[in-house]
């Protein structure tokens, strides 16, 4: 964190901020409550945006989560990002945003801008999927799977 404010310091050179608070890749760091909280006092002092990604954060194999940075965000400063890519089908590129309308207004314009659309069928697919099926309970057997997984590995390993 103190890297982080000393680099906002600067106004000449500040920008926003990305972070991936969840099983960053490749350490696996999950970024404590209490930075978590750190983290959103300086992107107000400083009046950053955060982008938080977090495509790992349904895959915990033990604990309770920690709140998101968007949930604990009280001057519409993160983007939150979700996806489908670790949860549904690793091809899958769909997935979510979570801001303050104006961005997500703009955020929608440079997508278009960007490429015109996500596959409809992709679209398509995680939709039917949603309906027909319980995330909840897909994600639970992922986490089951995941684990069996680590835990062949970390035998191997040693």
């Amino acid at each position: 964190m103190q890297a982080l404010e000393h680099s906002l310091k600067d106004t000449a050179t500040r920008q926003n901020d990305y972070t991936v608070p969840n099983f960053q890749n490749p350490t696996g760091v999950t970024l404590s409550l209490s930075r978590r909280q750190e983290l959103i006092e300086i992107a107000n002092d400083y009046d950053v945006i955060v982008l938080e990604d977090t495509p790992y954060r349904h895959i915990r194999f033990s604990g309770d989560p920690l709140p998101t940075l968007k949930s604990i965000d009280t001057q519409w400063r993160i983007i939150h990002l979700g996806s489908f890519f670790k949860i549904l089908v690793p091809g899958l590129r769909v997935g979510w945003a979570v801001a303050d309308p104006d961005l997500l207004e703009q955020m929608g314009l440079l997508k278009v801008a960007a490429d015109t659309q996500t596959s409809t069928q992709d679209m398509a697919a995680a939709s039917l999927f949603l309906e027909r099926c319980d995330l909840d309970t897909h994600i639970a057997g992922l986490r089951l799977a995941y684990r069996r997984k680590e835990d062949v590995m970390l035998t191997a390993i040693r």
